[in-house]
């Protein structure tokens, strides 16, 4: 990835009757870059994706493709090509006719179609089904050839519209680090669109989280994890504890914050006033069981009810309730001889280093 802007977004907006699908978005993507639309089911990013592509037309706003505005440019005069979820493949032609599509239609030399195809199957590793038809192939093949047949074309930009979505989990987890290697190889800008957390996690340079049509955060994957800027990225990147609480004390560096009658310390630089509510953020793996919750030095405690525990192969999920009646769940190794009974009053404590501060709604930003 350089610094070199591939796509720019500028207030691009979509509505569809009385819904805002996508608004006022103002995004920067960069040549070779693998950024990942993500977020839930209707925030706006299958539509920002088909935006671009040219299959919607934009309300307002524009799309500059490689320094050149192409919002009103037909999908085929721009320089990008999509992979859908359901392969789109011609059933009646070969893997190889499949692949070659789109350069005979441009009518290239037949033995540069030969070659740029070669080279195609050559990468996604499919040299020994070239004959076959797609009904002979698996699931996680056709995705194979529907990815061929857009790379062959050497576009700017390639859209993937959950492209693995209906692939079984081990082979999903497979593809994902074969789209990964085949992207740094290419240097082709990919953008991909899941609501698949860990794969965006797993395969992107910048993810762009989104909620009912806005941008919530733009970052790599340890920043939009770590340090969360809203209580939506919080809550829907994997897992968290959200604890509700009020600041107290806004100190240099740090920010002091009472939850269940208790004061908290959170490190950190952050913009909220003296008597705001908020909310405590802390992951799961980042929070330990004390036995003594006076004496745990500058770490944060706090005594909750224990539950139950989970066990999900080499981690056990402890649930509790704290003090104010929200779950708080904990993540440990398996380890022999750490046990709870429910109904235990049980101490947890976390480093003020390791939880974050954001708004007490989950509304978008």
């Amino acid at each position: 990835m350089d610094n070199e802007k591939m796509i720019e977004l500028v207030g691009l907006t979509k509505t569809f009757s009385q819904t805002t699908a996508v608004n006022n978005m103002n995004l920067d993507v960069y040549r070779g870059e693998f950024l990942t639309f993500l977020g839930p089911s209707g925030c706006g990013k299958t539509t920002t994706l088909r935006m671009i592509a040219g299959f919607e037309e934009p309300t307002a706003g524009q799309i500059i493709l490689g320094g050149k505005n192409c919002e009103a440019l037909p999908p085929e005069k721009r320089d990008v090509n999509t992979v859908f979820q359901n392969y789109a493949l011609f059933p009646h032609l070969s893997i190889r006719d499949n692949i070659a599509f789109g350069l005979k239609l441009k009518k290239l030399p037949k033995p540069t179609i030969r070659d740029k195809v070669e080279q195609a199957i050559c990468l996604v590793k499919l040299e020994e089904h070239v004959a076959k038809k797609p009904s002979q192939l698996s699931g996680g093949q056709k995705q194979r050839v529907a990815i061929a047949r857009a790379i062959v074309n050497e576009p700017k930009v390639l859209l993937l519209d959950e492209p693995l979505g209906a692939l079984d989990l081990k082979l999903r987890k497979e593809m994902q680090l074969e789209l990964k290697h085949l992207q740094k190889t290419l240097g082709i800008t990919f953008i991909y669109v899941t609501h698949d957390q860990e794969e965006a996690l797993t395969m992107s340079d910048r993810i762009v989280v989104m909620n009912r049509g806005n941008i919530e955060q733009v970052g790599v994957s340890e920043e939009i994890y770590e340090s969360p800027r809203t209580r939506f990225v919080a809550d829907f990147i994997g897992e968290t504890n959200l604890i509700a609480g009020v600041v107290t004390i806004k100190g240099a560096g740090f920010t002091q914050v009472e939850s269940c009658r208790k004061r908290y310390s959170i490190e950190g630089d952050y913009p909220y006033r003296t008597g705001e509510a908020l909310t405590i953020c802390v992951r799961p793996e980042n929070i330990h069981f004390t036995r003594n919750i006076a004496d745990v030095g500058n770490y944060n405690c706090m005594e909750g009810i224990y539950e139950e525990s989970v066990y999900v192969g080499n981690m056990v999920k402890h649930i509790l309730r704290n003090p104010a009646g929200e779950t708080i769940t904990i993540n440990r190794l398996t380890r022999k001889g750490e046990h709870f009974e429910p109904g235990q009053a049980v101490g947890f404590c976390w480093s003020p280093k390791r939880a974050v501060l954001v708004d007490a709604q989950a509304g978008p930003t």
